[in-house]
């Protein structure tokens, strides 16, 4: 079983694009990011800041923007992600969500979504990068609100900060020789479908969550390797 161009849909400044090859990642705690490789005549000298978006089976799977272009053999390499402008911070006594909104304008960060409960943070300084200052900032949550966060980007390109989920319901049902190539300790392989991080899958009746993917799509060979 292969998957060809027609499953896989990859679009550059709402232009389709046809890439030779496409890499996309997204793990816990990390940046989504996204590679394209365009050969021959499908090179297109993209300048960085055009957004790209990647869709398997109709379904997206990483919004974002070219951050860099570079070459590799056999064509042009974007290099694609989500670029945050440096924050700085320096509060005391203030709400948490009034906090995070303050580093979200700051970063840059055109749509978030947060489930922040109603606490105050004593004190809060940070100043550097735009994700580095925002995962201190979940750190922080976590400490008063003593519960686990996630902070992460979506396929849709939104930041998210959600209470971590103890438990859901799984969109596939994973087994070895069926849809999957290999099920190892907290880890498969199989032919891409269209998941998201934070997705449930099941697995030998119980249900985990995604905390990593990384698809490498092209039309010759197409693997997609899962972290729960």
């Amino acid at each position: 079983m292969k998957i060809d161009r027609l499953n896989c849909e990859v679009k550059i400044d709402g232009k389709v694009a046809q890439p030779s090859r496409v890499v996309v990642e997204q793990h816990s705690f990390c940046l989504p990011f996204c590679s394209l490789l365009l050969s021959g005549e499908n090179r297109r000298g993209d300048a960085a800041g055009q957004s790209v978006s990647v869709s398997l089976n109709r379904k997206r799977i990483f919004s974002g923007s070219i951050l860099g272009v570079g070459r590799e053999r056999g064509g042009e390499l974007l290099k694609c992600g989500h670029n945050l402008a440096p924050s700085k911070t320096n509060f005391r006594k203030e709400k948490a969500k009034y906090i995070f909104g303050d580093l979200v304008k700051q970063s840059k960060v055109e749509d978030a979504a947060a489930e922040i409960p109603d606490v105050e943070f004593p004190h809060f300084h940070c100043s550097g990068g735009g994700w580095a200052n925002l995962m201190s900032f979940t750190k922080t949550l976590e400490d008063f609100s003593h519960a686990p966060y996630d902070l992460f980007f979506d396929s849709e390109g939104a930041l998210n900060l959600i209470p971590m989920p103890s438990k859901g319901s799984a969109q596939i049902e994973f087994k070895r020789g069926v849809n999957a190539l290999l099920i190892g300790y907290k880890r498969l392989k199989a032919f891409p479908i269209p998941l998201r991080y934070g997705d449930f899958i099941g697995i030998s009746e119980g249900a985990f969550r995604v905390w990593g993917l990384r698809y490498v799509i092209s039309p010759r060979d197409s693997l997609m390797e899962v972290v729960f």
